[in-house]
């Protein structure tokens, strides 16, 4: 708190500091300006009375010194200098007051009688003060009420920057811990900054590895396939021969392979991006459910795991059904994969939402992995050597996003995992 009074009391004092100076050098200007005017007003009509005491075309001394040039000295409210002289530079009048005549303000004007110049009068005034105390004063004053509202306004944006602060913390302490946390001090307020900055840190750098295996991981993938294709077709080639019914199946799943590798990238993207069109229908999650584990089937057999199902009767869903089902199909699978004996599936409808749970009961996942689960290209260091891209956990997440749904995973390291999944019943 001590250093936020200290930032905005240097911006306070810098704004000031400006706005003063540019008050005392437009009220300086203003006061030069008419002073210089009122001067040059004064002086022209005090020369004026000087053409009532010509006589024959020449200044009647006797008469100019009845013309009393104090009261001109009032109106002026400052000290002169009067100095009259002839064609010959002859002083014929003089009147002074103590001021230094190095430092004046002059202005000259000749006397004419009958289009001749007969004398020259010349009046000086003290040359003006540039930062005088009024002046000084006046601009100061000047400059308290704009740097209040200033001050009001730093307070307020600084109070705004605050909140802003503590929101962005609030997104990163819930992101990370699930928990809410309020009246933060100043000091918690920095604190949880830094350590928020911290795991954005941790974060950036472990998509910045997952960005760099990612072009590696998606070329493996597709040079397999592409392998496949390309030796069968060149031997094919090279002996003249033509390709069997069985080598055709086998490319025929390869190309199945590529497809539904980019369908899923495109999938994914348009999900993230929110454009993927979903046609939704009203069918049963249950039976949905139950065709992927017959699919599954053998999948599940060749591991000796054991497939529990327990779902609430009549769990219909208004959704995408290709959407659902690959979602479904992706968490079921990577439980297989990760599972030692045995998976159970709960399904079960509270209110307008649908959640169903996938337990396994495999190694779980490690804490620290815990963040990156649902990461595209992000594999765990268990199933690095496994095939697959590391998509499909992204998609389902991405899919069930879609359909403003959710998927989380609870998970305790030796004990296995469970991946909630959580659908309104109806959403249009």
């Amino acid at each position: 708190m001590k250093q936020v009074l200290i930032k905005l009391f240097s911006r306070f004092l810098i704004f000031f500091v400006i706005v003063t100076v540019l008050a005392l050098f437009l009220i300086s200007s203003l006061e030069y300006n008419w002073d210089r005017k009122n001067k040059d007003i004064l002086a022209a009509y005090w020369v004026q009375n000087l053409y009532g005491v010509i006589r024959n075309d020449v200044l009647d001394v006797k008469l100019l010194k009845l013309i009393n040039p104090e009261l001109l000295m009032q109106q002026a409210n400052q000290a002169i200098n009067i100095t009259i002289t002839d064609n010959n530079h002859n002083k014929i009048y003089s009147f002074s007051t103590i001021f230094d005549e190095h430092e004046s303000d002059i202005r000259s004007f000749p006397i004419i009688s009958n289009k001749m110049d007969i004398a020259t009068v010349t009046i000086r005034f003290p040359d003006y003060k540039w930062l005088n105390a009024a002046t000084v004063e006046l601009a100061l004053l000047f400059s308290c009420l704009p740097s209040f509202f200033y001050c009001v306004v730093l307070w307020y944006n600084n109070r705004k920057r605050q909140r802003s602060l503590l929101e962005i913390c609030y997104l990163l302490e819930t992101a990370s811990t699930n928990q809410k946390v309020l009246n933060w001090n100043s000091e918690e307020l920095i604190q949880n900054i830094k350590t928020g900055i911290s795991e954005l840190t941790v974060t950036l750098d472990n998509l910045k590895n997952i960005s760099k295996n990612m072009v590696a991981d998606f070329a493996h993938e597709l040079r397999t396939p592409i392998s496949i294709i390309r030796v069968k077709l060149e031997s094919r080639i090279e002996n003249q021969e033509i390709l069997s019914t069985e080598e055709m199946y086998l490319l025929l799943e390869e190309l199945y392979r590529i497809t539904k590798m980019i369908k899923d990238l495109q999938n994914l993207s348009l999900a993230e991006s929110g454009n993927l069109t979903l046609n939704k229908i009203w069918f049963s999650l249950q039976e949905l459910i139950e065709h992927i584990l017959e699919l599954l089937e053998a999948y599940a057999d060749d591991k000796g795991i054991e497939v529990v199902l327990k779902l609430e009767q009549h769990l219909s869903i208004y959704a995408d059904r290709d959407y659902i089902k690959q979602v479904f199909m992706n968490l079921i699978y990577n439980a297989l994969q990760h599972s030692s004996q045995s998976i159970i599936i709960e399904g079960r409808m509270e209110g307008a939402m649908i959640f169903v749970k996938l337990i396994d009961d495999g190694d779980g996942i490690e804490l620290e992995e815990m963040p990156y689960v649902f990461e595209r290209f992000y594999r765990s260091r268990e199933s690095n050597n496994s095939n697959g891209m590391g998509l499909g956990l992204a998609i389902a997440r991405s899919l069930l996003s879609a359909h403003t749904g959710s998927v989380e995973v609870e998970s305790i390291w030796g004990e296995g995992s469970t991946f909630i999944i959580k659908l309104p019943v109806f959403k249009e």
